[in-house]
């Protein structure tokens, strides 16, 4: 090809997509009602449900069972990234303590705050 060729040839840039939100749910945990799930297990008659059966069937209803409870007592949400969310420690006070530190370690690199003024603030 030459280049004159390639001079003519048009071309656009497209932006890049955007990501779509998730779709995917879990069970959440934090909102969950542990009450109505103690509440609906101890309705069951364990002891009378489970006589006579085996371990694996006695551990496949109880698994079930509690299972079912769990659909019911903890509801789902969607799942989301992990970027944006911030540790639990890290509070405001802390956030905003740690960027007048590096806002001021940069001055001090550029050579426009004294080294005793960024020692004062970083102990």
């Amino acid at each position: 090809m030459s280049l004159a060729t390639m001079k003519r040839q048009e071309f656009s840039v497209q932006g890049e997509a955007k990501r779509g939100a998730s779709k995917t749910t879990t069970k959440d945990f934090w909102r969950a009602d542990f009450g109505l799930f103690r509440a609906l297990v101890e309705r069951v008659p364990w002891e009378r449900v489970l006589k006579g059966k085996g371990v694996q069937a006695g551990w496949t209803f109880f698994k079930q069972e509690v299972l079912k409870t769990q659909e019911q007592a903890v509801p789902m949400g969607r799942k989301t990234n992990r970027r944006g969310r911030q540790p639990a420690w890290l509070n405001r006070e802390l956030l905003l303590g740690l960027r007048k530190r590096r806002r001021v370690y940069h001055l001090w690199k550029k050579g426009q705050v004294a080294q005793d003024e960024y020692r004062g603030l970083v102990s």
